[in-house]
């Protein structure tokens, strides 16, 4: 019987002796680390190297502010609470009034929803009927409650 004829692997930092029939000694997996190294540029390299030349992917970090995450919060809140019979038309009056007020007496005015929109037993619909033009200090002192 004759022996049979081995190879050096395909794999440069792989120091196995295959068979010639076979092109790796790991099958396929070791044909994916192959590919991937290939890949990323770092195939044949010692792993110290490796670790030095290799881009490492981060992931984004959440870098919103509690301002921010409220704001957004805010703004999902009254898009949920605007029915679909409500166009941006209808809030344009209201809010330029704000905003001539403020011009004209120099103090900040808001748009305020009269019933709000997180109220702890009742939410309030972002309409026009239930808008109110007031005081930046009024609004702040409000917070989230209403008079019946």
């Amino acid at each position: 019987m004759t022996e049979p004829i081995l190879k050096p692997c395909a794999l440069p930092e792989c120091d196995r002796l295959v068979y010639r029939l076979y092109g790796s000694c790991c099958g396929k997996s070791h044909q994916g680390k192959y590919a991937a190294k290939k890949k990323h540029g770092t195939l044949g390299l010692p792993n110290k190297i490796k670790t030095q030349t290799t881009p490492k992917i981060l992931k984004p970090t959440n870098q919103l502010t509690a301002q921010n995450r409220a704001s957004l919060e805010y703004q999902r809140r009254k898009k949920a609470a605007t029915p679909s019979w409500v166009s941006k038309k209808d809030f344009e009056p209201i809010y330029n009034e704000a905003k001539k007020l403020s011009k004209e007496t120099g103090i900040n005015h808001e748009v305020d929803h009269i019933i709000p929109l997180k109220g702890e037993y009742v939410c309030g619909l972002h309409v026009p009927q239930n808008l109110q033009i007031i005081t930046e200090y009024e609004n702040g002192k409000k917070f989230n409650t209403f008079l019946i």
